[in-house]
């Protein structure tokens, strides 16, 4: 039988109580920062209005021309950018982006406070997480005094940390300092301190609506940083099945930037062509928004390390505009997303709102489809045989909650009288009372529409040459190592010999590094596992008592392990 569900939704939010608790027993707050910063950090927290209108910050086109410069913020064309824009209060999964943060000063803790107030679902690293050298000895005083509510698996000196993980770095060049790599791997503080998924130097994070790729830039990466690269081939294979609405690449290094080092040639990966949504990069210890061809690029280095000028205004590569660029006061992005669009927002560590840009992109579950039929191909039986009738049915899951997907054969029209097995089975046998041409229909209600699809059997007297079955196996797939995968065969048999022996059909590996676990390998349509990584060959035999034919499908099993994360979102009062 081959009934498939796709559905549209997102990873279950399923544990609010427990959420609900852990909040009584771990309250955000600035009390957790050092004692001399906590009224500093209680002031900054965030407030925003609710008004009916946004207020957006102008888009200010920079090319090379000699900018204007007014109170941090520089822009062009003489635009005028207000110091404290209105904002509407916005719904939607909450990411916070901090970057060139760690260095325990007072700044730090400010935007660290500002950021608690948002109270977001989880927070990402653009880098340098850890100055000045990535250090064990200084690594909980520079991330965990500040971000402990958010790590999981936390195991430093302030507070408990969080009961999973909602915090996602990635490596910048002082972090790099600490770390060594052979042919085993990397090691370093960083690596004890987080449990990060893949290799933890680059990994991406499912969290349905949103996917997170975190990449490393830093010219030592073992599995290089070019778009020729290891790790570029990695990202380009992951962006290329995620079915996440809004794919989020961020990184340390810029490959476009108008600060202090300028943009990095090796790091112009085609991230837009690829599939990815945005790109965020530090080591400019700015705020920049870039454009490109429509695409974004943002600079987020002000987490709480010093500020830089911006040297190499007029030196971004063609196509590539500097849109807002400011470097007044330290702060952090917070981006928002639901089903209809995203909104990525800088605010400096005061709780100011500097920029904000809005992209539009529907990504609901979609509209009800009526269900996709396929009766089979059309046969030729010797009476008395009792031809199999093997049909398949595709439906979308939707009305959401559905009704049942319901499944019937029936007699269109035929000489004489047809009996099913099971009428209500996509796969099935008839039994024709006379000889000549039957056409036969498969329905499939979902609840809301019908769909149906015909073949003809044709029964005929005489004597015929038992003929081998038809089978086949199925297209060649390409799953990863935590999949299932699902097995869908056909098979065809002329009856013969008559009368007929027992026909049957099995499932069997040919060839593979690994372990296949057939969850049933006497059923044409079945699933199956795999215990390792790497190409397979498997097959499926049919045999009519006389007979025997077979089919076989090739199997990759994607080395690039799709991390599913089971999430639980912190509830709070926003």
């Amino acid at each position: 039988m081959k009934i498939r569900f796709f559905s549209a939704g997102q990873i279950g939010r399923f544990a609010i109580i427990i959420s609900w608790i852990w909040l009584l027993i771990n309250p955000v707050s600035a009390a957790s920062f050092p004692a001399a910063d906590k009224a500093a950090a209680e002031s900054s927290k965030l407030s925003l209005c609710t008004d009916s209108s946004p207020h957006l910050l102008s888009e200010l086109h920079i090319r090379n021309e000699e900018p204007y410069h007014e109170s941090g913020l520089i822009y062009s064309d003489r635009g005028i950018a207000p110091q404290s824009p209105k904002s509407t209060q916005l719904n939607g999964f909450r990411i916070a982006v901090i970057g060139d943060f760690g260095n325990g000063s007072s700044n730090e803790a400010l935007v660290a406070a500002m950021v608690a107030g948002w109270y977001p679902d989880i927070v990402l690293t653009t880098g340098d997480n850890n100055y000045p050298d990535g250090a064990a000895a200084t690594i909980d005083e520079k991330i965990g005094q500040f971000y402990s509510q958010f790590i999981g698996n936390y195991q430093g000196s302030y507070g408990n940390g969080s009961i999973v993980n909602r915090f996602y770095p990635s490596l910048g060049n002082h972090d790099w300092h600490s770390i060594s790599c052979n042919t085993g791997g990397c090691s370093g503080p960083y690596f004890d301190y987080f449990s990060l998924p893949n290799n933890e130097r680059y990994y991406d994070v499912d969290l349905g609506l949103v996917h997170l790729y975190a990449l490393d830039s830093y010219n030592s990466e073992p599995d290089g940083i070019d778009k020729d690269s290891h790790q570029a081939a990695w990202l380009r294979s992951k962006l290329s099945i995620s079915d996440s609405c809004f794919d989020l690449v961020y990184f340390h290094h810029s490959p476009y930037s108008s600060g202090r080092h300028g943009s990095i040639p090796a790091l112009q990966w085609p991230f837009h062509e690829w599939g990815a949504d945005v790109v965020i990069s530090a080591h400019d210890h700015t705020y920049e928004r870039l454009d490109l061809n429509g695409f974004p690029y943002f600079v987020n280095g002000a987490g709480g390390a010093s500020l830089y000028e911006f040297t190499n205004i007029g030196n971004l590569p063609n196509g590539v505009e500097s849109i807002v660029r400011y470097n007044q006061k330290n702060g952090a992005m917070l981006i928002t997303a639901n089903e209809e669009q995203i909104t990525y927002q800088f605010f400096s560590l005061d709780g100011q709102l500097v920029d904000e840009l809005t992209s539009l992109k529907s990504c609901g579950s979609p509209g009800n489809e009526a269900p996709i039929v396929e009766a089979g191909s059309d046969q030729t039986v010797i009476l008395p045989a009792s031809p199999s009738l093997d049909g398949t049915v595709i439906d979308d899951g939707q009305p959401n909650p559905p009704g049942e997907l319901t499944t019937s054969w029936s007699l269109v029209s035929g000489p004489g009288s047809v009996t099913f097995a099971d009428a209500s089975a996509v796969d099935t046998k008839a039994t024709f009372s006379t000889e000549g041409a039957y056409l036969l229909r498969l329905t499939a209600n979902d609840g809301t529409f019908d769909s149906f699809d015909e073949l003809t059997v044709t029964m005929k007297n005489g004597t015929f040459t038992n003929q081998e079955p038809v089978v086949d196996a199925g297209f060649d797939q390409v799953i990863d190592l935590t999949e299932v995968l699902n097995l869908d065969g056909h098979v065809h048999d002329d009856g013969l010999p008559y009368p007929p022996g027992e026909f049957s059909v099995s499932w069997s590996k040919v060839s593979g590094p690994g372990e296949v676990q057939i969850a049933d390998s006497t059923l044409v349509d079945t699933t199956a596992s795999f215990s390792e990584e790497g190409l397979y060959l498997l097959r499926l035999v049919a045999d009519d008592g006389d007979l025997i034919s077979y089919d076989e499908v090739s199997i990759e099993v994607n080395a690039f392990i799709q991390d599913k994360l089971i999430y639980i979102p912190l509830l709070a009062k926003r």
